[in-house]
């Protein structure tokens, strides 16, 4: 599977406020806004959900609609997610949820081994069955892209008062 490069200057670059400067750096090298709106990350393992929440927050303070594609390779080989790493998460989930779903028009995994890759999708599929999030996998980066538009483009553009709102939230 082709491994994300880091972009080496981010468009938006993770507020020194809310993180301290090793994490910081850690969000900006997972992250590649090079294709944005579709923002390529590289998940991070389970014990390190900090590095997650910074790169959405990155995406999130612009404002606008995007697609989040993610390499699952390094997630899906460290140790399962505990309890209390699945309570940090629905916390921060709780605090950014009108944000996170008023932007976020999907997720797409991607992941070369396609017995992984379709139990991961299925996984994801149940987990955001609530929330009505598209989530889509891709055995490629080229593939997750391509998928990443179709859910751009089927989720059409963000109307411009609920833009504004969401933006002045995140301030």
């Amino acid at each position: 599977m082709q491994h994300v490069t880091p972009c080496p200057k981010p468009p938006a670059p993770v507020s020194a406020t809310h993180l301290d400067a090793d994490l910081a750096r850690q969000v900006q090298q997972r992250m590649d806004f090079s294709h944005w709106p579709a923002l390529i990350v590289r998940m991070p393992g389970a014990d390190q959900a900090p590095i997650l929440f910074g790169m959405i927050e990155a995406a999130l303070q612009r404002g606008q609609p995007f697609a989040l594609v993610a390499d699952m390779a390094e997630y899906l080989s460290g140790p399962p997610e505990t309890p209390e790493q699945r309570k940090s998460a629905a916390l921060w989930l709780k605090q950014h949820r009108q944000a996170f779903f008023s932007l976020c028009r999907g997720n797409v995994y991607v992941l070369a081994d396609e017995r992984a890759r379709a139990a991961l999708l299925a996984s994801g599929r149940q987990q955001a069955s609530a929330s009505g999030l598209p989530i889509e996998a891709a055995a490629t980066l080229e593939e997750a892209l391509a998928l990443a538009q179709q859910l751009l483009n089927k989720a059409g553009p963000l109307p411009q008062q609920n833009a504004q709102e969401t933006k002045n939230n995140q301030m």
